[in-house]
């Protein structure tokens, strides 16, 4: 008997898209055929013609860890094959996403094989299985934010197998009270919210590691996300006029984005920054150390000195939280609503809104709820 190789996601069955799995043999083609006779294989639109090329690929290399039925070199195949790839193809993905859908996939054929899902094939998951893993995430009480980032990687991934569709948007698997995720505000996350005075704590951090305390004060002076303050070069980042910094290496996608040097506490922490650095190509982070592991001694900072959710309510990404919320009162007069602003919107107020966002590394005003709480809509 014949085994295809191929995946096939366009063939059509009386109308219907069919998926084609790699075990699909002559005679399921045949039978697919005598279902829908006028209907013949379409070929693929020029832009799938890559992702069924990489498919194809990824059919041929499986076979042998199929045999063998080892599940983690069969997704390590999928991983050398599609992991760098964003859902949006036009985009560029970090390592901690990757790190991130990696860990999310693993994690789920663990989970299936230890409730007794006997999967020799990591292509032939189902919509079974995926129901199971929402029970078990819904059992262990996992956040509503959790379970949809979950269901968004394996929906990627099951595209990855050929099985595009098979997972549907969260609201048709999750009830009506986790069906939607919400991406605003609630209560203020910045550090003077949970009686954190930024300054003294900076100052008892200098005397236990220096990197992560000047760290905390570029977060503090620009809103940098945590990457990007250890990556932080201050004699590279500068523009030439001196009016503002250029931000580049660790950020989110790779969108690089301009911070105005627009108060003295902006200009006092660049020229701490220089004079910190031992030469004009150094980084705020510890020469002695990889990426990785200034990464992992600044969250071990945090937790030593209480900057976790657990012990305060406050994370080191609760210093952004404050940028963003101080700098829209700086631009308009206004409190934030998480703040006890009433959250009407204006000319001035989206302006003001789309210069934090631009700020922050995002291209949508709307991300800005996720900072200070939800504004009203213009009528």
């Amino acid at each position: 008997m014949t085994v295809a190789r191929e995946i096939d996601r366009n063939v059509e069955i009386c109308g219907r898209p069919v998926l084609k799995t790699c075990y699909c043999d002559e005679r399921q083609r045949r039978k697919n055929e005598k279902l829908c006779p006028e209907k013949k294989m379409k070929k693929v639109a020029p832009a799938d013609e890559a992702q069924q090329t990489q498919t194809s690929v990824l059919c041929r290399a499986l076979e042998q860890h199929v045999r063998q039925g080892d599940i983690l070199r069969q997704l390590g195949v999928v991983f050398k094959v599609f992991l760098g790839g964003a859902a949006k193809r036009d985009k560029v993905i970090s390592h901690k996403t990757k790190e991130i859908r990696e860990q999310t996939i693993v994690q789920a054929y663990r989970q299936l094989k230890q409730d007794g899902f006997a999967i020799k094939d990591i292509r032939n998951i189902k919509p079974k299985h995926i129901n199971h893993l929402i029970g078990v995430w819904q059992k262990n009480n996992l956040s509503v934010a959790t379970m949809h980032s979950r269901l968004s990687i394996l929906r990627v991934f099951c595209e990855w197998l050929g099985k595009s569709g098979m997972i549907p948007p969260a609201a048709k698997l999750l009830p009506e009270h986790q069906a939607k995720r919400s991406y605003v505000a609630e209560k203020d996350k910045s550090w003077t919210a949970h009686e954190i005075d930024p300054e003294q704590l900076i100052r008892q951090i200098q005397q236990f590691d220096l990197y992560v305390a000047m760290q905390l004060e570029v977060i503090q002076a620009f809103g940098l996300r945590r990457k990007e303050a250890i990556c932080f070069k201050p004699w590279q980042v500068e523009t030439p006029e001196g009016d503002a910094i250029r931000i580049y290496s660790g950020t989110k996608g790779g969108r690089p984005r301009m911070i105005p040097i627009d108060t003295p506490q902006k200009r006092a922490v660049i020229e701490a920054a220089k004079a910190f650095v031992p030469h004009k190509q150094a980084h705020i982070a510890d020469p002695d150390k990889t990426l990785k592991q200034n990464i992992a001694r600044f969250g071990y900072v945090m937790l030593r000195f209480g900057i976790t959710k657990e012990a305060s309510g406050a994370t080191a990404h609760g210093l952004r939280h404050q940028y963003a919320n101080d700098r829209f009162e700086e631009f308009t007069g206004n409190t934030t609503p998480v703040r006890g602003g009433d959250g009407r919107v204006d000319e001035a107020i989206n302006e003001a809104r789309y210069r934090v966002s631009e700020e922050l590394g995002h291209s949508r005003i709307k991300i800005t709820n996720s900072y200070y709480g939800k504004f009203q809509r213009q009528g």
